[in-house]
């Protein structure tokens, strides 16, 4: 008959070996997702896929959306943004017209990726440089077209957007970085600062001139009104004098006949209306 304390020390054996097993499946289950996560890139649509695999001659590009397999850790994946995108120039540039003017021109430009695998060799190292070179082109392109535009054309906006040879010019210049433009056109036309301080100059003085011309208007009406007035009152106190001529002249003609019926002596007494006579004074002797 076996002893059951000498058969204790195997059972934690055949115990370990199933949990040994347990966590080898847990590890290789995780391993592969891992390897299926990495094995399986998905496109979506407005998107391209550049995929980099060591020693081949030229990337593979995938422009069509969908679930696509690749060698994980050995393939690379650059996924490649082909909407359409927009960029413009934060501060505006000088750029001499075909009739010698300078201005202040800032351009934008709305552009997609055309040619993935260039894009990606340019976007490789920094965004910020790709950006910084697509609006150095911009610029460059846009210089060139406005000196084929009179500047009066410019400042009036009517060639707000970039015509065909101008396009096509700047489409040539964005072909070494993988884009072409769509559509481009000017964002802001100003003059230079000299032009604008002459501008502002100008616009001073005129409100100035207006200003005192307004001011002496203003004076020389506030001379007629008190003329006007003036010339009212000589003519009120000339019509108030008249008037009372009138009522004197009037009273004393009816002081006349009343006394001529009570005294019959008009004469004297009309006499002594006209010139009072003045009191004298006493002098001693």
């Amino acid at each position: 008959m076996n002893d059951p304390v000498l058969q204790t020390p195997e059972r934690p054996r055949r115990l370990a070996r199933p949990l040994m097993l347990g966590r080898l499946g847990a590890v290789l289950s995780l391993i592969l997702i891992l390897l299926t996560v990495f094995s399986v890139t998905i496109i979506e649509s407005g998107q391209s896929a550049v995929l980099i695999r060591p020693g081949a001659d030229q990337p593979r590009v995938i422009s069509s959306p969908g679930m696509y397999l690749r060698i994980p850790f050995v393939e690379r994946v650059w996924l490649i943004d082909t909407r359409l995108q927009t960029t413009e120039q934060i501060e505006p540039q000088s750029c001499i017209t075909a009739d010698q003017q300078t201005l202040r021109l800032s351009a934008w430009m709305a552009w997609r990726v055309t040619d993935p695998v260039r894009f990606q060799a340019m976007s490789l190292t920094d965004k910020s440089v790709l950006d910084e070179r697509l609006r150095k082109t911009l610029g460059e392109a846009f210089a060139a077209w406005a000196a084929t535009q009179p500047a009066t054309t410019l400042l009036k906006g009517q060639a707000d957007v970039i015509s065909m040879s101008g396009l096509a010019d700047l489409n040539q210049r964005l072909s070494t970085l993988g884009v072409a433009a769509v559509q481009a056109g000017l964002r802001q036309v100003g003059l230079p600062d000299a032009g604008e301080e002459t501008i502002y100059a100008r616009m001073s003085a005129s409100n100035n001139r207006n200003s005192r011309q307004l001011i002496e208007g203003l004076k020389a009406d506030e001379r007629q009104l008190v003329t006007l007035q003036n010339r009212q009152q000589t003519q009120v106190l000339d019509e108030a004098y008249r008037t009372a001529q009138q009522t004197r002249q009037s009273a004393e003609a009816q002081l006349l006949v009343a006394y001529g019926r009570q005294f019959g002596q008009p004469n004297g007494v009309a006499e002594i209306l006209r010139n009072p006579p003045r009191p004298t004074s006493k002098s001693d002797n």
